[in-house]
């Protein structure tokens, strides 16, 4: 993709947000406590109440360029996923 580490690196900086998604997490609350603590973390405004002891939370969740990979001839973008790296293939039109 890149020949070069500068080039990849003016492209692609570190930081880069090449993903936007809005997940919804469900919660299971014990207790107001936890209820609490769910809310000084996510926000109120994300929080919806569904049964006494349930809640969901919608958050977006971004997914960035996190380093590069050189393949032993180009140099790629890379985003990491759980313990391992992928190679980011941007889309071409």
């Amino acid at each position: 993709m890149y020949s070069t580490k500068e080039e990849l690196e003016k492209a692609w900086p570190i930081g880069t947000i090449i993903g936007d998604e809005e997940v919804t997490q469900r919660f299971f609350v014990a207790s107001d406590v936890i209820l609490d603590k769910i809310r000084d973390y996510f926000g109120e405004s994300k929080i919806e109440k569904i049964s006494p002891h349930h809640v969901l939370v919608k958050r977006h969740v971004y997914t960035t360029i996190d380093g590069y990979i050189f393949d032993g001839n180009d140099w790629w973008p890379a985003v990491r996923s759980g313990r391992q790296w992928q190679v980011y293939y941007p889309e071409v039109f």
